[in-house]
């Protein structure tokens, strides 16, 4: 006894080659759809240490400028010798 088909909307049958083929480039798919997952969650782990850096940053800066006694907003740069210098409203921070 044979077992075909008998839905009438069925027009073929793919070959065992191209089964493969598809099951395959399916299963590809989905393990890159699962590395970008993967990797997304990465980035927000990333973004997440980039914005407790940033908290620590604004911490520091606020502990140099009591440090130094400046009003808060008091705008200072930091060279690259390490020396600070107080930056002029008519100066462009060009250093």
């Amino acid at each position: 006894m044979t077992t075909e088909n008998t839905n009438p909307d069925t027009i073929g049958q793919l070959t065992d080659e191209e089964h493969q083929n598809l099951v395959s480039l399916r299963a590809q798919s989905q393990d890159i759809l699962s590395k970008i997952g993967q990797m997304e969650v990465q980035k927000i782990r990333l973004l997440n240490r980039l914005d407790e850096m940033d908290t620590t940053v604004q911490s520091v800066l606020a502990n140099i400028t009591a440090r130094l006694g400046l009003a808060e907003g008091q705008q200072w740069v930091a060279l690259q010798d390490g020396s600070i210098r107080l930056v002029k409203s008519s100066m462009t921070t060009t250093e």
